[in-house]
């Protein structure tokens, strides 16, 4: 009986770890601003030449983005804006953001 007893202690005791610690926690999201500067590097380093894959943004492992906030900055740059400058991208993310979008 004391085996379950501190089975299920240690299961709770981690299950809460992991609720606080923030693993289950909802992303927040990006502001406005960081949008607008993400966007803007990645659409500079395609003007300079430099691949999607090879893009600072989809190589950085140690990120606060997730994989699809990666995705969609990329998408963005490299599909959408192709044919933009940075700063139509930056103003077209931006006015997007203030607008909800």
């Amino acid at each position: 009986m004391k085996k379950v007893a501190v089975l299920s202690y240690l299961f709770t005791s981690a299950f809460c770890l992991s609720v606080t610690s923030g693993s289950m926690a909802a992303p927040t999201p990006l502001s406005c601003n960081m949008q607008m500067m993400l966007h803007g590097m990645a659409a500079m380093e395609r003007d300079r030449g430099v691949s999607r894959k090879n893009n600072t943004l989809a190589n950085t492992a140690d990120s606060d983005l997730t994989k699809m906030e990666i995705k969609d900055i990329l998408d963005r740059v490299y599909i959408a804006g192709k044919s933009l400058t940075p700063d139509q991208i930056k103003d077209s993310v931006y006015g997007n953001c203030q607008n909800g979008r």
